[in-house]
């Protein structure tokens, strides 16, 4: 892999990706259980790029990332591609929200999950469920590597690769507000 691509197609790709996906498959490992993977709903947020997924308390992804404080995950998509599948992989940092951070994109994170605005605050958990003793938590992945698939290296040689990718330059992208996302 040579640098980060700041290409403007591979940037709007990835961006598209990150508005499109809605489902992330996030992997963690702790020393105590080994790894595990599981699928969430996310929602995203830019400058700086990071991805929120709910979880249980209890659940063995959440106790990794309380215990380890990284995440890595996937985030793909199978149609809109001539190649049928697409997809990002990320690295990096990951915590659970707390305080006034959960507080300011609870909101913003139900109006991803639900198109309907009054579905999105009917369903919206309150604060008090998803930090302290809540049995909820909103886990923040804040990428510090991102990768998409190298499409032109299947095209030509049929192998399957990464390009690494510009976190700053897909925060840009992701901040041009797109029809179907709001511009979060």
């Amino acid at each position: 892999m040579t640098g980060h691509s700041t290409d403007r197609e591979i940037v709007a790709r990835a961006a598209r990706i990150i508005r499109g996906a809605g489902y992330l498959t996030m992997a963690t490992a702790a020393p105590d259980s080994g790894p595990w993977a599981a699928q969430l709903q996310y929602a995203w947020f830019a400058h700086p790029l990071r991805l929120v997924a709910g979880s249980g308390v209890t659940a063995q992804h959440t106790r990794h990332v309380l215990s380890t404080g990284v995440a890595a995950a996937t985030v793909s998509t199978l149609p809109g591609s001539a190649h049928g599948l697409d997809g990002l992989q990320m690295a990096g940092d990951c915590r659970a929200l707390s305080g006034t951070e959960l507080a300011s994109v609870v909101e913003p994170f139900y109006q991803q999950m639900f198109a309907d605005p009054a579905e999105a605050q009917a369903q919206a958990l309150p604060l008090t469920q998803l930090d302290g003793g809540g049995p909820q938590r909103l886990l923040e992945l804040r990428p510090l590597e991102l990768w998409i698939l190298d499409l032109d290296r299947w095209d030509t040689d049929e192998i399957s690769a990464r390009r690494a990718v510009d976190i700053e330059a897909v925060e840009s992208a992701l901040s041009t507000p797109s029809a179907s996302d709001g511009g979060y």
